[in-house]
């Protein structure tokens, strides 16, 4: 069997980055899918690309998708950016409690849009600015905030990240986690091969 022929065998799992604007996802996308940072400064519109995270000894691929600024008019995100996703990463500023409050229209949006049994991740990105000299201005997420939200909604779990210092590991841990548990529990919903095939052409 060809390197081609194998990777159309292989199942890809789609998963979206969520929340608002300038909280890192794009910086998160570009750190997955090639290990860069910054990313580039001209990237505008919904990004995709295909990325592998490791778990349990097997590689898995993955759909990537990115709002890239079109979360600053959120009504034109459409039903697509949620169809068929498996994981939606709900990221906040954790030096910016707005950010986090937001994420509860982000959460309405992917449970009305996404799959039956789509999986959340909450994701504190930019914890490297926590090390930073206290800014007065400065409104940090806490913990009891975190709490809250956690005892209202079902996250996998609350993984906190540095896209900047490429700490992501972690991340990658969990989301190879839920694929292989979704794998053993009721179907979920799969990317065609036409998309497929579209989506391993973007990167």
């Amino acid at each position: 069997m060809t390197a081609a022929a194998a990777a159309e065998k292989r199942e890809m799992y789609k998963v979206v980055l969520v929340g608002n604007f300038q909280v890192g996802k794009t910086s998160i996308f570009y750190r997955m899918k090639n290990n860069t940072y910054p990313p580039p400064q001209d990237v505008t519109g919904i990004d995709r690309c295909v990325c592998n995270v490791e778990g349990q000894g097997k590689t898995l691929q993955l759909s990537l998708w990115d709002t890239a600024g079109v979360e600053q008019y959120k009504r034109t995100l459409t039903t697509n950016h949620y169809r068929y996703a498996n994981i939606a990463v709900c990221v906040y500023d954790v030096t910016r409690a707005d950010t986090f409050d937001n994420l509860k229209d982000w959460l309405e949006d992917a449970t009305l849009y996404g799959p039956e049994n789509i999986a959340f991740i909450l994701c504190g990105n930019k914890v490297d600015k926590l090390l930073e000299d206290d800014d007065t201005e400065r409104e940090d997420v806490s913990a009891t905030m975190v709490q809250s939200l956690r005892n209202s909604v079902n996250f996998s779990s609350h993984i906190l990240t540095s896209a900047k210092e490429g700490k992501l590991d972690s991340l990658k841990e969990e989301i190879a986690k839920l694929l292989l548990a979704q794998k053993n529990e009721k179907p979920h919903d799969t990317i065609d091969t036409e998309q497929r095939r579209r989506e391993s052409s973007c990167c």
